[in-house]
């Protein structure tokens, strides 16, 4: 049985489609497929600080507070890092995955 799921995040509706593969006793087992990207802007510049550790400084382009996107597919948001004494990074381009954000080169 598959049925569709919404969730509010940050005021944008998510929509799953959620998958019962068993039911035993009183044990059921599921999985879930988003049907569309969610980026996040403060997830955005946290991964990103991740992933660039020991930058001074984060910018990123106009990443609204949350917002639907393909998933799995770069999108037109963009961020950049500066360390001490250096220049920004080229732009870092956001892909919204399963798994969180991902930065392209």
């Amino acid at each position: 049985m598959t049925f569709p799921c919404a969730s509010d995040i940050l005021g944008v509706k998510v929509t799953w489609d959620v998958t019962v593969t068993s039911v035993w006793a009183s044990s059921v087992a599921y999985e879930f497929d988003p049907r569309s990207g969610l980026i996040v802007r403060d997830g955005v510049v946290s991964a990103f600080y991740g992933e660039y550790s020991g930058a001074k400084t984060v910018r990123c382009n106009d990443i609204p507070e949350a917002v639907l996107v393909p998933l799995n597919e770069e999108t037109t948001y963009a961020c950049q890092a500066q360390y001490e004494g250096e220049d920004f990074s080229a732009p870092q381009r956001v892909t919204a995955t399963t798994k969180g954000p991902g930065l392209s080169d």
